[in-house]
């Protein structure tokens, strides 16, 4: 109950919030997203008056979503097809009362109630459920040397962008939640990224033999 008022506190304190607060990974150094913009030419931030705190924040999370479906030139390998995405099913949950959601103190509450007559008892009782933070935290943990050595002697660390300090020090300890795992791996998955793109470069470099011919 005390967490639970903690929390009630803290989302009534912003209730009047106009746009949400841009999320960064907790290892990029401060020079690295200190002065960055805001993208405010996204008509979805923009709520109107009328419109409650929690249907505002809904439709802030769907922000989200772009990235799956048109981020990363993913078109180019072929067509997205994301049918619990589609506008008409957007439409639906946005019209779906916040206070909806978890009635009789379960979560997803309507789409529980939706598919009551053909899910199991167990699926729709059940009040949690696994998440990828076991398996990231096993990943982390099996591979600290190697991620040490890709993040603290990378590309990223060269060019100032994270914080050496706070990664060295995170990987030499338990790792303590979720969130921590997730910036993690999204700074591995960059670093990842950074060098198959070497690769490739080098790949298409003439050799020197060839040159001197």
């Amino acid at each position: 109950m005390p967490r639970r008022a903690r929390s009630a506190v803290r989302r009534f304190a912003r209730r009047h919030r106009r746009l949400p607060v841009p999320r960064r990974n907790r290892f990029a150094a401060a020079n690295a997203w200190q002065g960055l913009p805001w993208p405010a030419e996204n008509p979805w931030l923009q709520a109107p008056e009328n419109v409650l705190p929690g249907k505002r924040r809904h439709v802030w999370s769907m922000l989200s979503i772009q990235n799956h479906l048109e981020g990363y030139e993913r078109l180019r390998q072929g067509p997205i097809i994301s049918p619990l995405l589609a506008q008409p099913m957007l439409e639906l949950c946005i019209q779906i009362p916040t206070w909806l959601w978890c009635a009789a103190g379960r979560n997803r509450a309507v789409a529980r109630a939706a598919y009551g007559d053909v899910l199991p008892a167990a699926v729709l009782a059940r009040r949690s459920k696994g998440g990828f933070d076991g398996f990231g935290a096993e990943l982390i943990d099996r591979n600290r040397a190697l991620m040490r050595d890709m993040l603290l002697d990378g590309e990223l660390a060269r060019q100032g962008l994270i914080d050496a300090s706070a990664v060295r020090t995170t990987l030499e300890r338990p790792l303590p939640d979720g969130e921590v795992i997730v910036e993690l791996l999204a700074l591995v998955d960059q670093e990842a990224w950074i060098n198959a793109w070497r690769g490739r470069a080098t790949l298409r470099a003439p050799s020197p033999l060839a040159c001197a011919s």
